[in-house]
């Protein structure tokens, strides 16, 4: 195994590795159907959003009268929501920082699972896979025009995430390697990231797969000579870095009906659904204890 295969073999099924908190258990629903009504609040992470609305909306069909408000705004965002009271629950792609995660407690829920992705048209046409070194270039302003990467020449219209946003986070730290971002647009919504990449041809930025479009082209890694997609197997072999637990946090203990909601999160049913949704892996013990360093 080569330097660089054996980090890629410590991340496995990612971030597990810088949370060591151990893996939800399938659990079963603690509450009937008659006994739960009211309202349950969230913000942050919208990497997230895909799997939380696919709750929501499997959760509310069970019970009629709950309502599941999502929003998005980052992770950052979600932490200091759920830190202030403001929702019940804060999602977010990255650990809560020591100062709030003295006071919240962490529901990991999920494997995220990112990729580049790019406008799909004539500038990229022939590029399926770029090293992390080129994506460190491309992002670090080193590398402006497709044709440097085999592609025609056109220039690269680099779309970053906000500040706030969790993925960027996840792709500093996997790919960047502590260097700096070239001065460029910023999106923080990756709903609004997806139509942004669509409208502008020769853009690039990196979204969790669950927003992978027919109008993208996902790009593949080119790692120790080989050419590694973001496939489940990839994630649970070590071999595709840009991963990260999702995490919902809560202040404290959650209110019965938010912890109805989380146990829903991590049941046995939903784990179908969610390796269906793409972009998400069930987070299950058996598989940390198989893939964790």
């Amino acid at each position: 195994m080569s330097p660089r295969s054996g980090v890629w073999a410590v991340w496995a099924l990612v971030a597990i590795a810088c949370d060591r908190s151990p893996p939800p258990p399938v659990v079963e629903l603690p509450f009937e159907a008659s006994t739960l009504s009211g309202t349950v609040r969230a913000s942050g992470s919208s990497a997230l959003q895909p799997l939380l609305n696919l709750a929501k909306e499997r959760f509310e069909r069970l019970h009629p009268e709950v309502n599941i408000e999502i929003a998005g705004g980052g992770s950052k965002k979600g932490l200091v929501d759920v830190a202030s009271g403001a929702v019940d629950l804060g999602s977010s792609d990255i650990p809560a920082p020591p100062d709030l995660a003295q006071r919240l407690h962490d529901h990991p829920v999920a494997i995220l699972v990112y990729a580049p992705m790019a406008h799909r048209g004539p500038a990229t046409e022939g590029i399926s896979a770029l090293s992390l070194e080129q994506l460190q270039a491309i992002y670090g302003g080193q590398i402006t025009r497709w044709s440097e990467l085999g592609g025609a020449d056109r220039p690269i219209v680099v779309i970053n995430r906000g500040a706030g946003s969790g993925t960027r986070q996840v792709f500093a730290d996997r790919v960047m390697d502590g260097r700096p971002f070239v001065e460029t647009q910023t999106e923080d919504n990756s709903g609004a990231l997806v139509a942004k990449l669509i409208r502008t041809p020769g853009a690039i930025s990196y979204l969790s797969l669950a927003f992978e479009a027919e109008a993208l082209q996902t790009i593949s890694l080119r790692i120790d000579g080989q050419v590694v997609s973001p496939t489940p197997r990839a994630v649970r072999d070590g071999q595709w870095p840009l991963t990260a637990v999702a995490h919902v946090y809560t202040l404290g203990e959650p209110s019965p009906l938010a912890a109805a909601f989380l146990a829903f999160l991590r049941s046995a049913e939903l784990e179908a659904p969610i390796a269906a949704l793409g972009g998400f892996l069930p987070l299950r013990e058996q598989a940390q204890a198989e893939l964790s360093p």
